[in-house]
């Protein structure tokens, strides 16, 4: 183990056996280990569910410890066009012609892996159908992606498709105190809740931030968790639900939302926990919430598509106010 090593590369799960929480899709690859045999695959689900682990731990069982060999590993966001599909996935796949290695094992083929494929503009894809025909003989494909409605409908014939599901509060607990007993890392009570909770199931975050908490503070806890995560704490939302709720005048909202804003909390960060706090609030009727989803679904897609923080901000409050003001 190369020393430095980040926690997720570290304990990343070597055999797909030791994938949890993922049983069908193990199951399944559990036969094709058997019979040497891989049809092209399509892993689909949330970010840090295990795809890309699994892909490697199956290819690492292929083929031993020259997998790499016999392995392309591309981003397909980071190469993303027709002309990276056509020069690095084509290259590769004409390489299985004739290589001295190929028939040395009881899978006779090489494997191209294509993580984030879902980023892969539409030219590219169509491209990629052609190759996965033209080269089944030689080549099998794993296509990753977090949206598999993003991925065209002629890969999807071609792929059997797996589905990953969110890793459980459980799982996910036991292996944060197996990676903490390790690590000698003492983490306070209530930490790896926050933990859990804050990662949404992604058990790559979970990994990442638990490592960086522990390297910046000298104590991982619920406050330095929170940090690292770059979160907004719960009390600073509701202080500007609060002071929007309240506000008189617009003026007040755009101090409310300017005070936010200058304490370093970005608008994107707040919009979950800000629909949390609506949605629970039994004051407000169904159909103030439902009008209320809709105001923050237009503003989320506008600072995603990078309009100003404060603006947008400003018009969310000035129209939430009337909504969730006491009458």
């Amino acid at each position: 183990m190369e020393p430095g090593l980040p926690w997720v590369e570290k304990y990343r799960p070597e055999r797909i056996e030791e994938v949890a929480q993922q049983e069908e899709v193990v199951s399944a690859l559990k036969h094709s280990l058997q019979t040497g045999e891989l049809p092209n695959l399509m892993f689909y689900g949330p970010p840090g569910t295990g795809k890309t682990t699994v892909a490697l731990a199956l290819m690492k069982q292929f083929f031993g410890k020259d997998w790499r060999s016999r392995v392309k590993e591309l981003n397909a966001s980071d190469e993303r066009g027709i002309s990276a599909v056509r020069e690095k996935v084509k290259t590769f796949a004409q390489l299985a012609i004739g290589g001295e290695s190929l028939f040395e094992s009881k899978a006779r083929f090489r494997v191209i892996i294509l993580d984030e494929a879902d980023s892969m503009t539409h030219d590219a894809q169509a491209a990629l159908r052609r190759i996965m025909e033209e080269f089944v003989h030689v080549t099998r494909f794993i296509i990753i992606c977090n949206y598999v409605s993003k991925i065209i409908e002629p890969l999807h014939s071609r792929c059997s498709k797996f589905r990953f599901q969110l890793v459980g509060a459980e799982f996910q607990k036991t292996r944060l105190l197996h990676i903490c007993e390790k690590e000698k890392v003492a983490v306070s009570p209530g930490a790896l809740e926050q933990l859990i909770f804050l990662s949404k199931g992604d058990m790559r975050c979970a990994v990442t931030m638990l490592q960086t908490a522990v390297q910046v503070y000298d104590k991982v806890d619920e406050d330095s968790l929170v940090e690292v995560f770059c979160a907004v704490p719960e009390s600073k939302t509701r202080e500007l639900l609060a002071r929007c709720r309240s506000s008189q005048t617009t003026e007040q909202v755009l101090e409310a939302v300017r005070d936010f804003l200058l304490e370093g909390f970005s608008g994107l960060q707040v919009m979950e926990q800000l629909q949390e706090l609506l949605a629970e609030d039994v004051s407000l009727q169904d159909a103030v919430k439902a009008k209320c989803a809709v105001l923050f679904s237009q503003a989320e897609e506008r600072l995603c598509q990078g309009c100003d923080e404060e603006l947008q901000l400003f018009e969310l409050f000035s129209n939430l106010r009337p909504l969730i003001q006491a009458r």
